[in-house]
Parts: structure tokens; C-alpha cells; sequence
């Protein structure tokens, strides 16, 4: 069981290079910081607004795809399937020039702080280091810090749109009204150990009867990684967040109970609930509310921005790698036979 609320990604880019960075074969290559003229027409694969896109720059998203992309093998099987893939590497690429252009015309900067907090929040968010290590492995140092300075730019893309969002008091009152129960209701903090059969479920009674303190144990032997670390501790549980049978339980018992043992899916859990919390009044809440919708649109107002600037932008792509698509925004691959 895990209520961690989980980050997600702007999601603006189209092309299967932005899928494949969120898979985890990155973003990297050099976006193009020369001017186009400085580099040999041979070694360019695109221009946008007169920057340029190296050639080597697919080529190197295209070899990380090759061995860290599940489906690469497959897709790439024959010619056409490799120019198909090299073109969306590509798109990806050009996309990635337009959200680094759509940022520096609001003066927007990504500092070494923001690639940090951006790696920081990822691990934490993955289950700890060896996890995000995992995630991460086989891909070269830069085409993580591009993976990481996307991300950071479009949060800060968006945060810059949600600024100028003013959401009306109507919608702000729905949205707590169709949340109250659940998102603004009561809730508990609690902290769990999950085990995987009665037998361990039994074990971890017996030891917390006998006086052991409950984050050590959970420490010791809960399962889930991403919690165990922090003695078990899921934060605030509110009702809609946990299957049932551990709602009930949660909500139904005292601070200090233990709790359990609750079958669910990944197993058994043992619970205690520390603190219980009222319902927060709409006052108290309002501004959180506006924060999230205002960012809601923030999100999509980056999409329809990356858009436009995809339609508009002067773009010219080499023919080797295809032609570009202005209102999809893609890269298609060139045409079999010329």
C-alpha cells in the first residue's frame, strides 16, 4: 500500500523520443547551442529558428534506445523501421529546442539547484537510490542532466503559465464540493509494515507486543522499499486513497492501535495510526485548490504553446532524417524510394 502522490510530467512533446525519455532512454543530445552556419550542412539534421540540431545528436538518442527501449529491437528490424525511429528521436529533439526557446523568452533558467532538487524529488519519489539508480542504468551522464533540465523547464513553463490563471469562485466551490468526503474530509496519519504471509504477520505482532518500537521493525522487515526507510510512515491517509478493508480499519481505530493483520494485494498489513484530523473547511483550503487548477491549466496552456510554436517555427530538417510536419509537430520518416 502506498499514498504517495505520485509527480507526473507535463507530457507536452508528441513524438515517441519524448516516450522513450519518460521510459528512461533520455532526452539527451545537444539541442544545438551553435548557430547553424558554424556547423557543416553534412552533420545537421535540422534546423529550428536557426539553431541547429546535430546529426550525431539522433544518432546518439538512437544508440541509448537501442539498449534500454524494450521494444527497440522490434522496432527497428528493418530500414524502414530505423529511419521511423530515428525520425521521432528527431521530433523529440526539436521539440526539446522548441520548449528551450518558449523558456528563454521569459527569461526562464535552469540552475544546477534545479537539476539537483529535480533528481532529488525523482529518487525519493522512486523508492530511494538504488531504485532510481536502476531506472537510470545504462544511460550516459548527459542524456540524464537533458532528462532532468526537460522536466525542470517544463515546470517552470507551466508554473509560469498557472501565474496568470485566475480560476472563479464557482469552480473553485464544485471542486471542493465533489472532494469533500474524500480529498477534504477526516483523515489519519498512520505508518504500516507490509509482510507477506500470516506467518511474518505473526512474527511482527508478537515482537511489537513485546515492546519494540514500530518504525525499527518496520525498518527491519516491511516490504515496501519506499516506505520502510521512514519507519513506515504513509503520511496522511484520506478516505478513497486505500482499498477498503484497510480504510475501514484505519478509520475505525484509536491513535496508538495496532492494527491488523489486513490482507490486501501485496500482502499483509500491520497499521497504526498516530494522529486523526477533521474535515478542512473550503476557507482553509481555497488556495490549494486554486494553486492546482490554475496549474491544471498551466499544463495544458504548455501543450498548446509548444504547439503553436511548433506550427510556426522555421524548421528544416535534413532529408535523410525525413520532413517535418508543422501541424503534427513530428518528424515523418522519409519516403521509401527517394
Amino acid at each position: 500500500m502506498s499514498t504517495r502522490r505520485r509527480r507526473t510530467a507535463a507530457g507536452v512533446f508528441t513524438s515517441v523520443a519524448a516516450a522513450l525519455l519518460t521510459l528512461g532512454c533520455g532526452g539527451g543530445g545537444d539541442a544545438g547551442r551553435k548557430s547553424a552556419d558554424e556547423l557543416d550542412p553534412s552533420t545537421v539534421a535540422a534546423r529550428v529558428n536557426g539553431v541547429a540540431i546535430r546529426a550525431g545528436s539522433v544518432e546518439e538518442q538512437y544508440a541509448v534506445a537501442l539498449v534500454t527501449f524494450q521494444g527497440a529491437k522490434s522496432a527497428t528490424a528493418d530500414e524502414s523501421g530505423r529511419a521511423a525511429v530515428r525520425a521521432q528521436m528527431l521530433g523529440g529533439l526539436i521539440q526539446f529546442a522548441l520548449l528551450e526557446q518558449a523558456a528563454a523568452e521569459r527569461g526562464l533558467e535552469v540552475e544546477q539547484a534545479d537539476l539537483d532538487a529535480q533528481r532529488a524529488a525523482l529518487t525519493a519519489m522512486g523508492g530511494g537510490e538504488a531504485a532510481y539508480a536502476k531506472r537510470v542504468e545504462g544511460m550516459p551522464p548527459g542524456e540524464i542532466d537533458q532528462q532532468l533540465r526537460q522536466a525542470v523547464l517544463e515546470d517552470k513553463l507551466m508554473a509560469a503559465l498557472a501565474a496568470d490563471v485566475v480560476v472563479p469562485d464557482v469552480e473553485l466551490e464544485t471542486f471542493y464540493q465533489t472532494n469533500s468526503k474524500t480529498r477534504f474530509g477526516p483523515s489519519v496519519i498512520a505508518r504500516h509494515i507490509l509482510v507477506a504471509d500470516e506467518a511474518a504477520a505473526s512474527a511482527v505482532l508478537d515482537r511489537l507486543s513485546r515492546g519494540e518500537d514500530f518504525a525499527a521493525v518496520a525498518a527491519d522487515v516491511s516490504l515496501d522499499v519506499a516506505t520502510a526507510e521512514n519507519g513506515g510512515q504513509l503520511g496522511t491517509v484520506r478516505r478513497g486513497m486505500t482499498p477498503a478493508p484497510v480504510e475501514k480499519a484505519l478509520f475505525a481505530a484509536a491513535p496508538g492501535t495496532v492494527i491488523g493483520p489486513v490482507l490486501t494485494e501485496p500482502g499483509f498489513e500491520i497499521m497504526q495510526v498516530t494522529r486523526r484530523q477533521g474535515s478542512r473547511p473550503f476557507e482553509g483550503v481555497r488556495d490549494e485548490i486554486h494553486a492546482e487548477l490554475a496549474l491544471d491549466r498551466g499544463r495544458s496552456g504548455l501543450a498548446e504553446l509548444i504547439a503553436r510554436k511548433a506550427a510556426a517555427a522555421e524548421v528544416s530538417v535534413n532529408d535523410a532524417f525525413g520532413r517535418w510536419a508543422p501541424d503534427q509537430g513530428i518528424v515523418l520518416p522519409p519516403r521509401e524510394g527517394g
